[in-house]
């Protein structure tokens, strides 16, 4: 509104009076509305219907106050986060929404995934006082879990937090946060997530019996801890396994995505045949076939081959993917297996 003030942002960035008041209304102003995960949605979501009914019921049941697990396995690609995103899109307005993900890669930590969520939520700036304001009864933890929320903690802010007094901290913030509505908590890629998260995990499993809460946790098959296992059993959980898509709504969305239920057809048993049913390969192969000018839209914004479609190749992004799966499978295999299973590969492979 004035040089004055803009001379002062100018010179000291956001730690001028007006950038924090700023920030502070802006985020004030979000609060309440539901985020989007950052996933690709590039057709709506077919052949999840029992699936998405079954999370309606859990959230149902802990907006009661019956405080439930949901746990989506299902290999990479299956679609695990589109399904939840598509349940928050259902049912947004009534939900509070937080949300992480485990990187890849071995660079995860037991706190990464749960920070981003609760930070992002709760906003960057003014993090103490509004965890102050959740936190009441514990005002000694506010500042080391703010430096645990922001991933700048301090030696000394690290030896107050053992793995306990972090599990409380989220499960009394959660807690909080639910007492406006109920509260959605999904955290994806469980399965890269370090021992620590998974018990945090639990612990939060253990915790939102008698709480409005739903928390989600989606893995890969056959990646999970014994503390995973353990949550699995418990009765309040809800496991909800994908499977690949089937012809039927392979069709579906590939009719969606393109906007052609002949050209669907037309190639809709190649494209199954490659995908196998997953989702993720589909939009790949699709994506391969534009960037190669097999498909292109017309005046009317349908897509169209630009002609004969003989063969499709699985694209480079595909097959570089395998790779590094089959790699990470392999290292964590032992040498003289690892070296048997090599030699009794076909040399295609």
């Amino acid at each position: 509104p004035t040089a004055s003030l803009l001379h002062g942002v100018l010179e000291t960035g956001e730690r001028s009076v007006w950038w924090q008041r700023r920030a502070r209304e802006v985020e004030l102003s979000g609060r309440g509305r539901a985020r989007r995960l950052q996933v690709r949605r590039e057709a709506r979501v077919c052949g999840r219907d029992e699936e998405l009914t079954r999370l309606a019921g859990a959230l149902q049941l802990a907006a009661l106050g019956e405080g439930q697990v949901a746990l989506i396995e299902g290999e990479s690609g299956i679609g695990k986060t589109r399904l939840v995103d598509e349940f928050v899109r259902l049912h947004g307005d009534a939900i509070e929404l937080l949300f992480g993900s485990y990187p890849p890669g071995g660079a995860a930590t037991a706190e990464g995934a749960l920070s981003t969520a609760f930070r992002e939520h709760l906003g960057p700036t003014g993090l103490e006082a509004r965890l102050q304001e959740l936190l009441p009864e514990m005002p000694g933890l506010v500042s080391p879990f703010a430096d645990l929320l922001r991933g700048t903690g301090h030696p000394e802010s690290a030896e107050r937090m053992s793995t306990d007094t972090i599990s409380t901290a989220f499960v009394e913030t959660a807690r909080a946060l639910a007492r406006r509505k109920p509260l959605v908590l999904f955290l994806d890629n469980l399965d890269v997530a370090p021992r620590e998260a998974q018990v945090i995990f639990g612990a939060l499993a253990n915790a939102i019996r008698d709480e409005p809460i739903l928390l989600i946790g989606a893995f890969r098959p056959g990646a999970v801890g014994e503390d995973l296992a353990r949550v699995q059993s418990h009765g309040h959980t809800t496991r909800i396994v994908l499977s690949r898509l089937g012809p039927q709504d392979l069709t579906e969305l590939l009719t969606d995505a393109l906007g052609s239920l002949s050209l669907a057809h037309n190639l809709g048993w190649d494209i199954a045949r490659k995908s196998d049913g997953n989702p993720f390969y589909l939009f790949e192969i699709l994506r391969d076939l534009r960037e190669r000018k097999r498909l292109v839209r017309d005046e009317s914004g349908i897509w169209r081959t630009t002609g004969l479609v003989r063969e499709i190749e699985t694209p480079h992004s595909l097959r570089d993917l395998l790779r590094a799966r089959l790699h990470l499978s392999l290292i964590h295999i032992s040498e003289p297996t690892r070296l048997g299973m090599l030699s009794r590969m076909p040399s295609a492979a």
